[in-house]
């Protein structure tokens, strides 16, 4: 583009090429910048939207209980904490009653955001990301499977203990029922977690919820 045009000047100039070769060149530049000038606009709405390098922006203003949710995350927790989130896997009630997977799409959809979002750390991310990142192992599948399985327990086993039993398994401190919790595991899939976890944060029906000191799996 601009580096060949510049080239074929300069070559023009010294006599190593002829100088009809900067019309083509530039020919082919100006071909080039077509496809940004005419998609700019489209792809930015017009410019029509309001700036700012705040990428949570969009969230205060979309969703503000979630945005306050991650905020408290990001403020009252330590970088060293672990967190519990939904893994993105969908579920509900067969009609037997036991819960089940009905969408196991993960990638490219909110899954870890709050992870994401606040720089904690949480079990498992988009799956096929953590693939392509680690590695495509027999291990690390069955270690990825055995993460997703073990956090989704903690969501849809009737008994909220469980999720004291994930905790304490892997560390985890918090565990957060957001936006995506509560798209995820709808209806009553979720046990009562308040029964057995501290509600550290709550707002507009979503809560981030503590384990308590010593891990002994009741509520004060």
């Amino acid at each position: 583009g601009a580096v060949g045009l510049a080239t074929a000047i300069r070559d023009a100039r010294t006599g190593h090429a002829p100088g009809w070769l900067a019309v083509p060149v530039g020919a082919l530049l100006v071909a080039g910048l077509a496809y940004p000038l005419t998609a700019a606009p489209n792809r930015t709405e017009g410019f029509s939207g309001g700036t700012a390098i705040d990428g949570l922006a969009f969230l205060a203003r979309d969703d503000p209980s979630e945005y306050a949710l991650t905020r408290w995350v990001h403020d009252h927790t330590a970088p060293g904490d672990i967190i519990l989130e939904a893994t993105g896997r969908a579920w509900r009630r067969d009609e037997n009653g036991r819960p089940v997977i009905y969408d196991s799409r993960i990638d490219y959809t909110d899954a870890g955001r709050i992870a994401a979002r606040t720089g904690r750390q949480t079990l498992i991310g988009w799956y096929s990301h953590e693939i392509q990142w680690r590695g495509d192992t027999e291990a690390n599948r069955k270690e990825f499977n055995r993460r997703q399985d073990l956090v989704d327990s903690a969501y849809t086993s009737p008994d909220p203990l469980r999720a004291v039993e994930v905790m304490k398994e892997t560390g985890a401190r918090y565990l957060v029922v957001g936006r995506v919790e509560l798209s995820r595991y709808a209806g009553d899939i979720m046990p009562p977690f308040e029964t057995v976890l501290e509600i550290a944060f709550e707002s507009g029906g979503l809560r981030v919820y503590r384990l308590p000191e010593g891990g002994a799996g009741t509520a004060r």
